[in-house]
């Protein structure tokens, strides 16, 4: 039915295994793994980025996988409950900015 368009984990454990889940189920769902400032970078996420983009470099899967670190883009002082940030409007910016250049529109509903 294709209801899911786009997965965003936020501070999210990126494991796709853990969730029953492989990078071919990624195939055409974009995925975003977004992490706040004062965290190490994931293992977990990096490797489930990874195997989601070599589908798609080997043309398995046209969607696209990112791994944001929120201090790496200078955004600093973001804590792990970011919904409740000073910054969570701009944060909320950056997910509705990466929907819109990776998530394909709806058709329109009668």
């Amino acid at each position: 039915m294709n209801l899911v368009k786009a997965l965003i984990t936020v501070e999210g454990g990126c494991s796709l295994p853990q969730s029953g889940l492989t990078a071919e189920d990624f195939d055409a769902i974009p995925y975003l793994a977004l992490k706040g400032d004062y965290t190490a970078t994931s293992a977990q996420c990096t490797e489930t980025v990874e195997a989601i983009n070599a589908r798609r470099a080997n043309k398995l899967g046209a969607a696209k996988a990112d791994y944001v670190k929120l201090d790496e883009i200078g955004m600093l002082g973001v804590t792990h409950m970011m919904m409740l940030d000073k910054k969570n409007l701009e944060i909320a910016d950056l997910m509705i900015d990466w929907v819109g250049n990776n998530v394909a529109k709806a058709p329109r509903r009668r």
